[in-house]
């Protein structure tokens, strides 16, 4: 498959919480979702979104497109990232918060991401990192 293939697949992809693993292998296909690895390393709020970033090892970590991500907010909301950088491997995601959230830092954070899950805890100033942990 081509990037240009992928990229239009992450594009449509809408993965639901409940089936998320299911939802993404057949929207982007069970070969590029196999091939994606990685971890996640640090979240940051800013008081109108969240930032999340992976290291991604393997042939996603040379991609222009990443693949897509859901958050779980403390209210239960599901949020698809709006955005995506990839630089050498650090890929950052960007999801959008709610105005309910935009005026404290959320107690916790839930993400789910191709084989995996990870809820973190955010320190008063809205920062995790993997370091250390």
């Amino acid at each position: 498959m081509t990037d240009a293939e992928l990229a239009q697949r992450v594009v449509a992809a809408h993965p639901a919480w409940q089936s998320y693993e299911e939802d993404i292998k057949g929207e982007l296909g069970a070969g590029p979702v196999a091939e994606w690895s990685g971890s996640l390393n640090l979240v940051r709020y800013d008081a109108e979104s969240i930032r999340a970033t992976f290291q991604v090892v393997g042939p996603w970590a040379a991609r222009s497109v990443a693949a897509p991500i859901l958050m779980r907010d403390p209210t239960g909301r599901v949020h698809q990232n709006r955005d995506a950088a990839n630089d050498a491997g650090a890929v950052t995601y960007v999801f959008d918060l709610p105005r309910e959230l935009t005026s404290d830092v959320p107690a916790w954070l839930e993400f789910r991401f191709p084989h995996g899950e990870r809820r973190v805890v955010l320190s008063n100033n809205g920062s995790w990192s993997a370091v250390g942990q």
